[in-house]
């Protein structure tokens, strides 16, 4: 029972900013000019806030926009291929993503965000490999690879390589709730009670001063559940 439902039971976290198709299929969606006049800033400000709304197709038009007077802003792709990863077209939000790393090798977060969605498409060597030039770049400190590569590890059944990223992540931020909470359900799945007790009670303890509603949720289903 818990292997079949392991996967769903992890949290997983997310694009980063600062985190099918080719880059010509990128440029083809470029939305009509803005009406407004703006400069690069303000565009790229316009965008963000957008993408923080949720209102992607708007945020896409605004860093397309931007890009039409500086094709080499490697982050406003980054952007762009966010906001695509939010309206679960991954093949737009692939080209961006490389589109990006053409244009800064070193920029981590785009291959962290490719890496995200490699993962979210089931196609995990290429994430871990993606995640794996994350954190070489970062020099480990990628909080979000390193979540997002142990539940890799942990759905291949590699459990102590996602208990040791796992542990890092918590090392590095003891109030990374999730890091807590996924560490439990990997101690569940190894057969170790006591720390997955241990791990679900901090992780609880983390949502609850944080007022986060959806982690204390999920507690709830995987005490309900094991």
């Amino acid at each position: 029972m818990l292997k079949l439902t392991l996967r769903s039971l992890f949290i997983s976290l997310f694009f980063s900013c600062c985190g099918f198709g080719s880059p010509a299929e990128v440029q083809a969606k470029i939305s009509p000019a803005l009406t407004q006049q703006l400069s690069s800033s303000e565009l790229y400000q316009q965008g963000f806030r957008d993408f923080e709304a949720r209102q992607y197709r708007q945020a896409i038009a605004s860093f397309l926009e931007l890009l039409a007077v500086e094709p080499n802003n490697f982050q406003a792709y980054n952007m762009v291929g966010m906001s695509f990863g939010g309206l679960e077209e991954y093949a737009a939000a692939l080209a961006a993503f490389e589109r990006a790393i053409a244009l800064n090798q070193e920029f981590a977060n785009a291959y962290y965000n490719r890496g995200y969605v490699y993962k979210q498409l089931g196609q995990f060597d290429f994430a871990l490999a993606d995640f794996d030039r994350t954190l070489t770049l970062t020099k480990g400190k990628h909080i979000s690879a390193l979540v997002n590569r142990s539940v890799i590890y942990a759905v291949r059944e590699d459990y102590p390589a996602a208990i040791a990223d796992l542990t890092q992540v918590i090392e590095q931020k003891p109030d990374e709730a999730i890091a807590y909470y996924n560490r439990a359900i990997v101690n569940l799945t190894m057969g170790d009670r006591p720390a997955y007790q241990q791990d679900l009670a901090a992780a609880e303890e983390l949502y609850r001063q944080a007022g986060d509603k959806s982690g204390l949720a999920q507690i709830s289903r995987v005490k309900a559940l094991h």
